[in-house]
């Protein structure tokens, strides 16, 4: 049997669902619309609506450097997709919030993911997508003791 790359297989399929989950997200929306992965932190704070969420969530959930998501809400602030309000206790520590503009796209989207996440998962038994979640947890795991 061929040696598998494993990390190849998965950046493969992570790009595959992203060209397809993003496509058509923008449309008829005015300004300029979020890069991939300004996408999946769009996500990310919507599924954490009502929790506090810092800068600091963000580069641990999505394994990125401080400097990458300083980048990326800049710019997600720029395009109006965030606003970060800064916490009376530590001024330096700002909540990140999704404007309504990213909100009203996010809804108009909610049934196209959900209808991907239904394809992605056509075939699949509940038992190995359990298997699967887990084995990519452990993965990020090991990911991130590569990373300290």
């Amino acid at each position: 049997m061929k040696e598998q790359v494993v990390g190849r297989e998965i950046l493969k399929t992570a790009n595959g669902i992203k060209s397809i989950a993003f496509r058509g997200f923008w449309d008829g929306m005015e300004g300029e619309g979020p890069t991939g992965m300004q996408h999946w932190i769009l996500g990310y704070l919507n599924d954490n609506r009502g929790k506090d969420v810092f800068q600091k969530d963000l580069e641990k959930d999505f394994m990125i450097q401080r400097s990458t998501a300083t980048e990326l809400l800049k710019a997600m602030e720029r395009k109006d997709l965030i606003t970060r309000v800064p916490v009376k206790e530590d001024r330096r520590s700002k909540k990140i919030y999704l404007t309504n503009r990213a909100e009203t796209a996010l809804k108009r989207n909610h049934k196209n993911v959900i209808e991907l996440e239904r394809q992605i998962r056509r075939d699949i038994p509940e038992e190995q997508l359990d298997d699967l979640c887990r084995l990519l947890k452990k993965i990020q795991e090991n990911v991130d003791m590569m990373d300290t």
